[in-house]
């Protein structure tokens, strides 16, 4: 009510700033060639273009196929991504920058998808990034993986004289196989959205996953930085392993301030994802050595 204009007039009038009369632009919400991005703040307004020419980027339009229009060679470029959604190498370079990496931290991302965060490690510090996904099988997403990981090792060698250390890996993230307390950061794109998975899939994954996640991150120095659709559920299951691991007969000198994961957060904040409306959060690694909730297993199997 303290709008004097609805959503539709406001867009309106940037695409009439945008396309004006005399340019004889066609709007086109199939076939474009300039993707525009508005972002409303209380206080300011900010709008973005893409000023690199998709010709450039080996694909006819940015309209065509997956590819966000910031991927330039040699990584993924034409129809090879057709079908699969992945996460913007710019938007994982800024998740990255919030996980204050520094030489030969290691970083996780336990859902990476294609492999697009830990792939933006090396072009930031030299620091170990790993990943892994149910679907970088052979049958699945791991021969497209692999060359992913080939060409930005080679980019990056050309570019900074060492090819880093960067590597993919098919795995379940209910059930990581790392070694606890050997990861300095987890930064992920959890799957959220209905052509993910359901809410009520996703809502049964996330303690497990959230728990796997404590199990492996250093305590203390730890740092989890997870973009996500909704943060609710993601606090629910760290607050529920802090309780599992009080609760715990081998955790009987547990407190509040000895959990797996120190609460509040440091930060929960949204963000805007190519349109999309997402949330970031940011929770540091307690002291308290990790407790497994004692139904994980069987969970696991439920869910198999």
């Amino acid at each position: 009510d303290q709008y004097k204009y609805t959503r539709q007039e406001f867009l309106s009038s940037i695409v009439d700033l945008v396309v004006a009369p005399e340019n004889k632009w066609a709007v086109d919400l199939t076939k474009y060639d300039i993707e525009v991005v508005v972002l409303v703040q209380p206080h300011c307004l900010a709008v973005g273009f893409s000023c690199r020419p998709y010709r450039q980027l080996g694909a006819k339009g940015f309209f065509q196929g997956t590819i966000p229009p910031d991927v330039t060679p040699p990584y993924l470029s034409g129809n090879i991504l057709s079908g699969v959604v992945r996460l913007r190498p710019t938007t994982a370079h800024a998740l990255l920058h919030l996980s204050n990496l520094e030489i030969g931290d290691v970083l996780l991302d336990p859902c990476v998808g294609i492999g697009t965060i830990p792939m933006e490690v090396p072009h930031r510090t030299a620091a170990i990034g790993l990943g892994g996904d149910l679907v970088l099988t052979q049958d699945g997403l791991g021969t497209i993986g692999a060359k992913y990981v080939t060409q930005v090792r080679q980019q990056v060698e050309k570019s900074n004289g060492f090819a880093g250390a960067t590597n993919l890996m098919a795995w379940d993230a209910t059930l990581l196989p790392v070694r606890s307390s050997s990861v300095d950061a987890i930064v992920s794109d959890l799957p959220f959205g209905q052509t993910c998975m359901s809410s009520a899939k996703l809502s049964s994954i996330l303690p497990l996953m959230i728990g796997e996640m404590g199990r492996v991150l250093r305590p203390t120095t730890g740092r989890l930085i997870l973009l996500c659709g909704s943060y609710q559920p993601i606090l629910n299951a760290l607050e529920h392993l802090n309780y599992a691991a009080m609760c715990s007969k081998d955790s009987a000198e547990s407190t509040p301030s000895k959990s797996i994961w120190e609460l509040p957060c440091k930060s929960v904040f949204p963000v805007n994802v190519g349109g999309l409306m997402a949330w970031i959060i940011q929770v540091h690694r307690g002291p308290s050595d990790f407790v497994r909730v004692p139904d994980h297993m069987e969970r696991i199997r439920t869910l198999g």
